[in-house]
């Protein structure tokens, strides 16, 4: 009897770190292999790339707008695009797709000539997949605080005027990296992917944006 119980204990144990291992290496590889990569990619879908990859990773977008047109619809939201990020990038449309269609929550896709420069993750209308599978380094996702953000990528190097539409927000804006996290008072709602910046257009963005 006692050998008995002796062997279910040790194939209790064995289980126990059969699935300690199993959680581990899941975290491992969220860590070292993010689906979303700084200054590269959302999954599969590449900075630089056409934009016909986004299509056929998100779907059929559900517009096409100009700068012109993103411009108007910024300013009616009661934005300053002068003084928002993602204006001083050079683009010429954006692709606006349904976030909770695809696996990493791309909502909208900046190009230019055809060719992917920035991406926009978010939150909201995202699926419970979307926002779980959507990690970068460190494993930061949807919901992440400032502290934690900065604990794994520092300080940020882009800095943003006030910002009156988004009175409670604490941006973080990484261009050196390639990376922006939207954070709002219930943690990070958007992620931004664009191609690394060098310290020249920092520098210029950072004068532009004061």
């Amino acid at each position: 009897m006692k050998n008995k119980t002796l062997s279910i204990s040790r194939k209790i144990h064995s289980l126990i770190l059969i699935l300690f291992c199993l959680t581990a290496g899941q975290l491992y590889s969220q860590s070292t292999n993010p689906a979303v990569e700084p200054g590269k990619a959302a999954g599969t879908v590449k900075i630089g790339a056409p934009v016909s990859d986004a299509i056929a990773f998100c779907g059929k977008p559900q517009m096409v707008k100009s700068k012109e047109a993103e411009d108007r619809d910024w300013r009616s939201g009661g934005y300053n695009p002068d003084k928002e990020f993602v204006f001083q990038l050079m683009w010429d449309s954006v692709y606006v797709f349904e976030s909770e269609n695809n696996k990493y929550a791309i909502w909208k896709v900046y190009t230019v000539k055809g060719k992917i420069v920035l991406m926009n993750l978010a939150f909201y209308s995202a699926s419970k997949e979307s926002i779980d599978g959507t990690k970068t380094t460190g494993n930061i996702g949807f919901g992440a605080k400032p502290e934690e953000v900065t604990g794994i990528f520092g300080l940020a190097d882009i800095t943003l005027g006030e910002n009156k539409v988004r009175e409670d927000s604490k941006d973080l804006f990484y261009g050196k990296k390639g990376i922006a996290f939207l954070i709002d008072s219930e943690g990070l709602s958007n992620m931004l992917v664009f191609k690394k910046l060098n310290k020249k257009a920092i520098k210029k963005i950072n004068k532009k944006l004061k």
